[in-house]
């Protein structure tokens, strides 16, 4: 999606996805990537995290700014 909004707007994928990051104003600076979101399940399905128990997290770089 970011690559043909590059090419559309004749700028690079990084400046497409920075101007999204920015747009979007999310605090992290950056998007997740596959390995940041594998360690969350990781360490949601391991044994030290047992006890917690009906839990809903955001995983969003910090876009949400809620107590829930």
């Amino acid at each position: 999606r970011f690559g043909a909004m590059a090419l559309e707007q004749g700028t690079t994928y990084e400046q497409v996805v920075q101007q999204w990051i920015d747009d979007w104003r999310i605090p992290a600076n950056k998007f997740g990537d596959i390995d940041e979101f594998g360690a969350i399940c990781a360490l949601f399905c391991s044994k030290q995290a047992s006890y917690i128990i009906g839990q809903s997290l955001v995983v969003d770089g910090g876009v949400t700014n809620a107590t829930f």
